[in-house]
């Protein structure tokens, strides 16, 4: 399964409290070294071609861009039998990144995923500084300065009773 079958409908349900608004979902997002630039940095897949491309803030052609990364998980305490088959399923956690100069998203994002199912939020940020450097992998300083309108916040939120063959596939689609 590629992972974006599995966010499409968050970032679905999530665009369509933006009408109008040029929006990057960028779906899943994983840090890695970029041995160019020295430093930790984000890499996503094309959903199509699978082909690997550097994510980084791009203001001057998006009003909106989020992105999700797969952060951990944890077993379903009581696995499903059916004879001598046993289903293991698994809540995984993950946190949505987005950057913006447009104020008042993170409202109505928070408002979009209690309509949602099988997803519970566990916290939110709205510390941008701290965001664009844990979950953006960006230091702004004196040579790499950052927009001082662009806002930036980060959901963590959990899905829940993902299957055991969705999960492998979750495993090995960055392997």
């Amino acid at each position: 399964m590629n992972d974006s079958l599995l966010l499409q409908p968050i970032d679905e349900h999530l665009k369509a409290t933006q009408p109008g608004v040029r929006t990057q979902f960028a779906g899943r997002v994983e840090q890695f070294y970029d041995p160019q630039l020295r430093r930790p940095g984000l890499m996503r897949f094309d959903s199509t071609t699978l082909a690997p491309s550097r994510y980084t803030i791009d203001t001057v052609n998006f009003d909106l861009q989020v992105a999700h990364r797969l952060t951990g998980g944890q077993p379903v305490k009581s696995p499903t039998r059916w004879g001598s088959r046993q289903q293991i399923a698994f809540d995984l956690y993950w946190t949505l990144i987005c950057a913006t100069k447009r104020p008042g998203i993170i409202t109505q994002f928070l408002l979009a995923f209690s309509h949602m199912n099988d997803l519970e939020v566990s916290e939110f940020s709205t510390d941008t500084l701290s965001i664009l450097k844990r979950d953006f992998l960006f230091s702004p300083d004196g040579k790499t300065p950052y927009d001082p309108q662009l806002q930036c916040f980060s959901i963590q939120y959990r899905m829940l009773n993902i299957s055991e063959e969705v999960f492998s596939s979750l495993c090995n689609s960055f392997s």
